[in-house]
């Protein structure tokens, strides 16, 4: 049994995928963003209520950022009998949450969440089919997946259900996420990662791209405008997702006029750029 203040190698070698993704953005991952991975991953994997711990400031609250909070798991009481009482999970900088101090459940200790956490509901009902092996390892979320395939649904039952595998499955979506931006929007930087082994490169970025794109419309309208449709390209680098979407040759109005609606579109300004690096190459 893991300890509740020490993050197990797999959900820390899940973040560090995470973070990666985000350097290449040059939009490190910060402390908030764990808070809300971890809220989104408890409430995909328990149903329950999770969300920002709250401070008053006379009649006044404001949500704190690295705080959690829910209802017990446990349907624990309050003191006084009268109500259910809550959990409050405080964030750490390494990812991983303890129990706050002032946490109003006063049944639910750290040994006690720490079983709530990292136990697989399904391996509890004895359940063995398709979905789930009872002999799953320990939060094992991509049995199902190769952790680089654009199948990877983040909705899909998966092997582990306990809420730290949905905390992992939230942070393998969100690195994916960044990982296909980072294609949409630096995709001369990215064309450069391509194995040496490859030999139609140009295919290669096409593949890539279009599998970022489909990454990028699978979010949902209300969250995609938090992610760059914009990419920030050059001129060169332009020319060369011009030629990867196998846009044909011609002018600068023409070409916008192809590509404005596509996903991971470049601003105007950089595709007439590009049309006019699409011309000297061609002389």
């Amino acid at each position: 049994m893991y300890d509740i203040e020490e993050a197990p190698e797999e959900f820390s070698e899940a973040l560090t995928e995470w973070a990666r993704a985000q350097r290449r953005l040059r939009e490190p991952l910060r402390p908030h963003m764990l808070t809300d991975a971890w809220i989104a991953g408890l409430v995909a994997g328990t149903r329950l209520k999770v969300e920002h711990g709250k401070a008053w400031a006379g009649k006044y609250s404001r949500p704190l950022p690295f705080v959690i909070e829910m209802p017990c798991p446990f349907d624990h009481r309050t003191e006084d009998h009268r109500d259910y009482a809550k959990v409050r999970l405080i964030m750490e900088d390494d990812g991983w949450v303890t129990l706050d101090p002032d946490s109003p459940c006063p049944k639910c200790t750290e040994g006690v969440l720490e079983r709530w956490a990292l136990t697989c509901p399904r391996c509890e009902a004895g359940e063995d089919h398709e979905m789930h092996y009872p002999d799953h390892g320990p939060l094992d979320v991509l049995a199902l997946y190769d952790g680089i395939s654009a199948d990877y649904d983040r909705n899909a039952d998966g092997f582990d259900a306990s809420p730290v595998a949905h905390v992992m499955r939230e942070f393998v979506r969100l690195g994916r996420v960044a990982a296909a931006r980072w294609w949409l929007e630096h995709t001369e930087e990215a064309a450069r990662s391509i194995p040496r082994g490859v030999t139609d490169r140009q295919a290669f970025v096409s593949e890539r791209l279009e599998w970022a794109r489909g990454v990028i419309d699978s979010i949902p309208k209300k969250t995609r405008k938090a992610v760059s449709s914009k990419p920030v390209m050059t001129a060169e680098s332009g020319a060369d997702w011009l030629d990867a979407q196998g846009i044909p040759s011609g002018g600068e109005k023409a070409t916008w006029a192809l590509v404005k609606d596509m996903p991971g579109c470049p601003a105007q300004s950089v595709i007439f750029a590009a049309v006019k690096v699409r011309k000297s190459r061609a002389t």
